[in-house]
């Protein structure tokens, strides 16, 4: 049975406040999600006073369509309701010339004029932006492409509220020019942004290759397919990519969800994903390894309040970001490896089985941690290291569990 957030965040600030005597967890709620300018530090994002800033993300693309057809009231509709479930960024699209089989469309002129509006709703709803740069980009002339990021880049440096400009969204994709998919140009394009503005490249082809890794920023978009908790337990990877390359890495768009798992398209039906569990073990999976991860979901492509399915999910989501106080900064470990608190669990994968998990991993801070169990069924065999031991479990659903350790 799922604990209550309330309980169970409050019972978590206890267990993994740091050892300094009357150090109090801090609670997103605390203070406004807008304190100035975002910047990389090592593998983290951080406010201007160097405070962690936890990636709450939401995919929301089609926002800047929203505000260039004249429809803010649906822009404010859908950045309240993500400001309202707890998210505090926002990934939109600065263009979408062609659109989509529904017949969304906007051309680079309309989206990038319309981006200080777009940045100003943000700002009414107390969220960051995450702006992707060039998409669709087949139809677009090559020679255009550089002075388009630029132009996005100026309207970030100007505007405190762009967290993130990313300059192309999957640069491999068929809908993009080839020369957009080459790592050289997107550097090229990325160094005309103003240094003051965090930059990634985009997404590479492979969800564990650093090929685009040459902005502030690493974007990796998540392997879908196969078992979901194999999926989420990929997370792992993401946060040895991060580890390489000493930069934050941002789980930007992991397998979506929708009210159904078989969502119609033109080219047949699109698997998405249902289950709030598998939502919260992106969310706790986002925190105990440092991985910054946002929500992507069907009616977040067009920017509409969800439906049912997809608020729980969101809801679950958000949870699971909230299982490590915001102030805390845990270190991850593998069972087993050097320093882990936990000795062994018994592992299967990625298909779960019973009395056994797909994936663990631990995270710690100071003498409190958490341990996070992926696709459980019943006993894992959970051995702690020498010291250590565990404490209550502070959420449960189908296929996730965390449990508090402590060290005596």
């Amino acid at each position: 049975m799922t604990r209550q957030v309330g309980a169970a965040a409050a019972l978590i600030g206890v267990l993994l406040a740091s050892s300094a005597a009357g150090k109090p967890a801090r609670s997103p709620a605390d203070a406004a999600t807008l304190r100035g300018r975002l910047r990389v530090e090592g593998r983290a994002l951080v406010y201007p006073d160097g405070t962690p800033f936890v990636w709450r993300g939401a995919t929301g693309f089609l926002v800047t369509e929203q505000v260039v057809r004249g429809r803010e009231a649906d822009a404010r509709a859908f950045l309240a309701w993500a400001k309202r479930t707890g998210f505090n960024t926002v990934r939109v699209l600065a263009m979408l010339p062609g659109g989509w089989e529904d017949g969304f469309a906007f051309t680079p002129e309309e989206g990038l004029a319309a981006l200080p509006r777009v940045f100003a709703l943000a700002r009414d709803a107390d969220l960051y932006v995450h702006l992707t740069v060039l998409n669709n980009t087949r139809r677009l002339r090559e020679a255009d492409l550089g002075g388009l990021v630029e132009r996005a880049g100026a309207s970030c440096a100007a505007d405190p509220v762009c967290a993130v400009l990313e300059v192309a969204n999957e640069p491999y994709h068929r809908v993009q020019r080839d020369v957009v998919g080459q790592a050289a140009s997107l550097r090229a394009w990325a160094r005309r942004v103003p240094a003051i503005v965090p930059v990634a490249l985009g997404a590479a082809g492979g969800d564990d290759s650093l090929e685009m890794a040459g902005g502030s920023i690493v974007i990796a978009h998540l392997d879908r397919g196969g078992e979901p908790w194999a999926m989420v337990a990929r997370m792992r990877m993401l946060a040895a990519m991060a580890e390489t390359a000493g930069k934050p890495v941002l789980n930007s768009e992991p397998d979506g969800f929708a009210e159904v798992a078989c969502v119609p398209r033109r080219i047949g039906c699109y698997p998405r994903q249902t289950d709030p569990a598998l939502a919260f073990g992106f969310g706790a999976m986002s925190r105990v390894l440092g991985v910054g991860t946002t929500f992507h979901f069907e009616d977040g492509l067009r920017a509409r309040v969800p439906g049912p399915v997809q608020q729980r999910a969101a809801a679950a989501f958000i949870e699971g970001t909230r299982v490590v106080p915001d102030d805390e900064r845990p270190v991850s470990f593998a069972p087993g490896t050097p320093g882990s608190p936990v000795a062994s669990v018994r592992t299967v994968g990625p298909i779960p089985r019973p009395n056994a998990a797909v994936a663990a991993i631990a995270g710690t801070a100071g003498n409190r941690g958490i341990l996070v169990l992926l696709g459980v069924c019943g006993d894992p065999g959970v051995v702690l290291a020498d010291g250590w031991q565990t404490g209550p479990t502070l959420a449960d659903r189908p296929g996730v569990r965390v449990i508090a350790i402590e060290r005596r």
